[in-house]
């Protein structure tokens, strides 16, 4: 709370107290807007179209994990290309005022995008061959829809 204090000219200031927050330049997590899972899903394959993503593939994990709800996969001509495709979907998301978190931009093989409620992993083709991800986060893998 504010502390007021008064100096000798009988002006009056206001003095912020040691435990006053501060305001920080970046929205929290709670004021950015909402967006369904849906509408998530729809706009990163949209995006990812259009930056020429090959071999798209999405599954709906809604019942089937707490993780997340829907997965993306997606392959990249080159680390450029994923790259490139990573920063594209981050800019549009940051502009609609969400916050993701993205790992293996440095590298370029395995790019991940977390926008939490749908997740998207971006490979180079060897890399994506190596690990499958299709045959683990698969509707026929996973097993029944359960309730959580």
């Amino acid at each position: 709370m504010p502390v007021e204090s008064s100096s000798p000219s009988s002006l009056s200031r206001v003095v912020a107290s040691p435990k006053a927050p501060v305001k920080k330049s970046r929205r929290s997590v709670s004021s950015a807007p909402k967006a369904t899972p849906e509408a998530l899903l729809k706009l990163v394959i949209e995006q990812l179209d259009d930056d020429k993503a090959e071999n798209l593939v999405s599954f709906d994990l809604m019942g089937r994990t707490a993780l997340m709800d829907y997965i993306v996969i997606a392959t990249g001509k080159s680390a450029r290309h994923l790259t490139s495709m990573a920063q594209h979907l981050s800019q549009k998301l940051e502009d609609m005022g969400l916050r993701l978190k993205i790992e293996g931009l440095d590298v370029g093989d395995w790019v991940l995008v977390d926008i939490g409620d749908v997740v998207v992993h971006l490979f180079r083709e060897e890399i994506r061959e190596l690990y499958q991800l299709e045959r683990i986060w698969s509707p026929e893998a996973l097993g029944p829809v359960q309730s959580f």
